[in-house]
């Protein structure tokens, strides 16, 4: 089990029923946990903080752009973490997660092509293949072994499918893709030409050690 550094923030129970929260509102006085949406009740660390307080201490909000040490960061936590190799100049931001699912799908398809994602899955994916009028595929998404997977077999491509929408660990269902499951999805996207576009989201909330490839650093 790994165990957060800031572990203490994780025992203080914070009412935001009074703070404009979207995620409490939704379900006011009703006897329901509001889990529906990706919201957690838990302080950040008082260095997020520290640095928040002092930029507002500076008084001036105009436009901006990504520290380099921001980007030499990303690319060095992803060769320290994933063992992956990536170039500065690969590093695109973006204001949101759903936003990008909208633009890799726009960017990497043209109209006359297709889009395949797991169902059911976060409702984005749907949408942004509808928004952007591309042809929908889909993968069941069946109970393997107590773990909810695609099944790539009984996954049904349009013709001219270009794309697959992969998220990870799997919403809903919460199943973390084991390497070999990894291996077999990207066997299945070499096999019809498929570019992947992956929504890993949350891939640093790990909660069981054997669901790391590559260790964790110290």
């Amino acid at each position: 089990m790994s165990v957060h550094p800031h572990n203490s923030l994780f025992d203080a129970i914070i009412d935001r029923r009074q703070s404009g929260s979207i995620k409490w509102s939704k379900y006011t006085n009703q006897d329901i946990l509001p889990m529906w949406i990706a919201d957690s009740d838990f302080k950040v660390p008082t260095e997020i903080t520290d640095a928040l307080h002092q930029r507002v201490e500076h008084g001036i909000f105009g436009y901006s752009h990504a520290p380099e040490r921001l980007t030499q960061l990303i690319v060095e936590r992803m060769a320290t973490r994933f063992n992956w190799q990536i170039e500065p100049e690969w590093v695109v931001y973006l204001p949101g997660l759903v936003c990008g699912i909208n633009l890799c799908v726009r960017a990497f398809t043209d109209d006359d092509q297709g889009v395949v994602t797991p169902k059911p899955i976060y409702p984005p994916f749907i949408s942004s293949i509808k928004l952007a009028k591309r042809t929908l595929s889909t993968t069941p998404v069946t109970l393997q072994n107590q773990r909810w997977l695609p099944d790539l077999q009984r996954s049904e491509l349009a013709v001219n499918t270009k794309l697959m929408l992969l998220c990870n660990p799997l919403n809903p269902g919460g199943t973390v893709y084991r390497q070999q499951e990894l291996e077999q999805t990207l066997a299945f996207a070499e096999q019809h030409d498929l570019l992947v576009c992956a929504d890993e989201i949350h891939s640093d909330l790990i909660l069981d050690d054997n669901a790391v490839i590559f260790p964790l650093p110290a």
